[in-house]
């Protein structure tokens, strides 16, 4: 197996905040491949709840920087246009129609899913995509 399927939850402190990611999948760490299963239910890790169905997945990306790229993600594309060379827009990485999508319609201090997103895949080139942040650990980043 060369593809790795991997997912990672979100854990937060009592108080509601980020505390740390919890990842599970088939995937390699240290350089030897391991599963981990997934929690069929609410799932207890350092004290703290797990609920799998806040798991978000690895697109099989990774930004100009070398890191991963998951569901959740807000990422700065580099877009060249004729008009306006090197312009910059920060989108948010979805999975919408069965395939990942960047989104870039933000409204009330959320992404709209439905409208002016593309697949991720056509406007994918490591050089041009940054993450800077997701929404569980940087929810100010949705805000315009």
């Amino acid at each position: 197996m060369k593809k790795e399927i991997k997912f990672r939850v979100p854990i937060f402190n009592a108080n509601g905040t980020f505390k740390e990611w919890f990842y599970w999948g088939i995937f390699k760490q240290d350089g030897e491949w391991v599963k981990i299963d997934c929690p069929t239910r609410h799932y207890i890790v350092n004290q703290r709840i797990v609920e799998p169905q806040d798991s978000v997945q690895f697109t099989g990306l990774i930004d100009k920087h070398g890191k991963e790229i998951y569901e959740g993600d807000v990422v700065d594309v580099e877009y060249y246009n004729h008009s306006m060379p090197n312009t910059k827009k920060k989108q948010f990485v979805s999975f919408l129609d069965g395939c990942f999508a960047m989104v870039s319609s933000i409204e009330n201090n959320t992404l709209e899913s439905d409208r002016n997103c593309s697949p991720l895949f056509w406007s994918y080139r490591p050089n041009t995509i940054e993450v800077i942040g997701n929404i569980y650990e940087n929810s100010d980043l949705l805000e315009k």
